[in-house]
């Protein structure tokens, strides 16, 4: 890439420092109790055979939610997503919102491996593409996802 369009690129995700932060910032919105899922119970990292999760959660409708942030390669996020439903009853994108709406002019992406698409502004999780309520394939893996929440409760400070 050029360095004017690396330097255009990095100005549109100013928004967060690092991915880490992202998260964190996510997961303030989720614990405020108006995020789309409710008063949510979440972990971070939940490691599995197939790669590790940022973020999981049971909103509080008892369903089980994979979350993948990136602050820029929205494609592997989509891919790491789309894995995340072996054991997540639905899985989700999270990005910048400079990239959101990027990534969202290629939907069809999300909608072929049925997995959302959402951003965080101010003090909302805006959700682009609603991801579509699945059966996990792996019902032992789901099982442990929940137990990895529960006992991994991610406290903010």
């Amino acid at each position: 890439m050029e360095r004017i369009g690396e330097t255009l690129l990095m100005s549109n995700i100013l928004e967060f420092s690092s991915e880490r932060e992202l998260v964190d910032v996510f997961l303030e919105n989720i614990h405020s109790g108006v995020s789309p899922w409710g008063t949510a119970s979440t972990a971070i990292e939940f490691d599995y055979q197939s790669g590790i999760t940022d973020v999981i959660a049971i909103g509080s409708d008892a369903r089980l939610v994979a979350f993948e942030a990136k602050l820029t390669r929205w494609k592997v996020a989509v891919h790491q997503a789309f894995k995340n439903t072996c054991f997540a009853e639905e899985s989700y994108v999270v990005l910048p919102k400079s990239i959101a709406l990027r990534a969202y002019t290629q939907q069809g992406e999300f909608l072929k491996r049925r997995v959302g698409l959402c951003y965080v502004e101010d003090s909302n999780i805006v959700i682009l593409l609603a991801a579509p309520r699945v059966s996990p394939l792996n019902l032992w893996l789901n099982a442990q996802a929940t137990n990895h929440i529960r006992d991994n409760r991610e406290q903010l400070h």
